[in-house]
């Protein structure tokens, strides 16, 4: 089983893929569609519980299986598709920490003497607000020193194999000015 839908992102189908193939293929591969029903669906969750899945994870695999199984009904291979009365484990927001002004400071003087080499990269994240792929996929022409900007037009994917000429969507295109002092 492999996703090759072109609407999709490479990252998103390779993590897509990730997914089918560490959890979904080893707990339910061995099942026919006709035969998955809500108590199997519920034990392969409880099964991502238990090793530890996030919420959101477990919530991100069981879309597939919910697509997968919505498709069959749409084509009549299932009547009903089993998945739709599967609950969840809840996802909770998490109450997000801003470091104060010591903090940041106290991070860009370790970042700098630790490891210097992503010291930029760091600096870029915290200034501009960029992804981590869209810094590391930031190639050299796209930094204009005389305009005192970067241009963010590609990321790095596939766990750092591979670079997409793409951004997540297309508002993440931009032009970052830059206060060089």
């Amino acid at each position: 089983m492999e996703v090759t839908e072109d609407s999709y992102s490479k990252q998103t189908l390779s993590v897509t893929n990730r997914n089918i193939n560490n959890w979904i293929i080893p707990q339910l591969g061995d099942y026919f569609i006709i035969d998955l029903n809500p108590k199997i669906l519920e034990k392969f969750v409880l099964t991502l519980k238990e090793n530890k899945l996030s919420p959101s994870t477990i919530k991100r695999i069981f879309i597939i299986i919910r697509s997968a199984l919505q498709h069959a009904e749409n084509l009549e291979i299932i009547n009903k598709n089993p998945a739709e009365k599967v609950k969840l484990p809840s996802i909770k927001k998490k109450e997000e920490k801003i470091w104060s002004e010591s903090e940041v400071k106290l991070f860009f003087e370790n970042a700098n003497s630790t490891n210097p080499s992503f010291y930029i990269a760091y600096l870029l994240a915290y200034y501009t607000g960029a992804r981590q792929a869209e810094i590391l996929g930031l190639p050299w022409s796209n930094v204009n020193f005389v305009n005192n900007c970067i241009t963010i037009s590609q990321t790095l994917i596939n766990n750092g194999k591979e670079i997409s000429l793409t951004t997540k969507n297309e508002t993440s295109k931009r032009i970052i000015g830059l206060l060089i002092l």
